[in-house]
């Protein structure tokens, strides 16, 4: 492998853990470093209790016994970059010891499975039928509770649209947010969150463009609505999901899955409301070319898993319902 402090610390989740892993890949702190030519390993902190740390240059992929959720950690970066800069200090050995051949046989059975296993989960007519059932009476449960909301909203944009949107400007914040929180509690809550947007777009120069654009696309929901029981099932999802609905993952799970070698192609960080953060991770699919996406939300930041670009990962994707099924 061509190792430079670029390209390790480059397997690093965020530049935080590179920057740590940096202040302690020396190896004078480290208790034991050994290696082959598959793989180097070694052991760092409390001596009576060491943190297991090894890399496996098959990949190159880490293992370490720390708590860190997201990997590889700071010891997994560490020790390569301590092999990178002084492999010297790393005592040759022809057999590993058994937590690090375990681990690396585990690698290599794994290696071994078939790669073409795309899969389709196939149901029964039956779990099918309850399944179709159960969401459409949650549907009808959703639309009947949001009609008031629908109606309201479909009223005031129709006296904006016939009065013009000059009288917009003239509005207080208590306005905008009495409106915003109506169409809350009728469950519009993505139609709530794109009207709490309007003020700001009222703020730019030549706003009226973008504004009756934005109001356009809430008014084709509202229509959409008024159809809404002709429309097929999955365009039906689609209209509940640009309101605001939320569709509950243990009802996604119950649909069929389809499991592939998934490509993580991209992935992108946005600061929503507050201090959230919205992760967007897209899979292509290795045998079913067929495109996912990941929506991750997290305070702060601190995602509970890490995709690194570029790797394959072995999974079942389930998709949320939709006319085109991408989340």
């Amino acid at each position: 492998m061509n190792l430079t402090p670029q390209k390790i610390t480059a397997y690093a989740p965020d530049s935080g853990t590179a920057q740590r892993a940096t202040g302690i890949a020396h190896a004078s702190i480290w208790h034991s470093l050994e290696g082959n030519g598959r793989a180097i390993w070694g052991t760092y902190g409390y001596a009576g209790d060491p943190f297991r740390v090894a890399v496996d240059f098959e990949g190159p992929a880490f293992s370490c016994s720390c708590p860190v959720r997201r990997k590889p950690c700071k010891h997994g970066i560490a020790l390569l970059l301590v092999f990178a800069k002084n492999n010297d200090a790393f005592q040759v050995v022809s057999d590993p010891p058994e937590w690090v051949g375990s681990w690396l046989r585990k690698r290599d059975e794994k290696g071994r499975k078939p790669r073409n296993i795309t899969v389709e989960v196939q149901q029964t007519p039956e779990e099918e039928k309850a399944l179709a059932e159960k969401r459409r009476a949650n549907r009808d449960n959703r639309i009947e509770k949001m009609a008031a909301g629908l109606d309201e909203l479909e009223n005031w944009l129709t006296d904006l649209f016939r009065q013009g949107l000059a009288i917009l400007e003239n509005h207080s914040h208590e306005y905008w947010h009495d409106l915003q929180s109506r169409m809350a509690d009728a469950s519009l809550t993505g139609i709530a969150k794109r009207l709490r947007q309007l003020p700001s777009l009222m703020s730019q120069e030549n706003w009226h463009e973008p504004l009756l654009r934005e109001l356009g696309d809430i008014y084709l929901i509202v229509k959409g609505f008024r159809n809404i029981k002709e429309l097929p099932e999955p365009l039906q999802d689609d209209l509940l999901s640009l309101s605001g609905v939320n569709f509950k993952k243990a009802e996604v799970l119950e649909g069929p899955g389809q499991t592939d070698y998934w490509l993580v192609a991209g992935q992108t960080e946005t600061q929503e409301e507050g201090n959230l953060v919205a992760r967007r991770t897209w899979l292509i699919g290795e045998t079913s070319k067929r495109n996912a996406l990941m929506l991750d939300f997290a305070w702060g930041g601190s995602f509970e898993a890490s995709f690194k670009l570029g790797t394959v990962i072995e999974a079942e994707v389930v998709f949320y319902p939709s006319a085109y099924p991408l989340r």
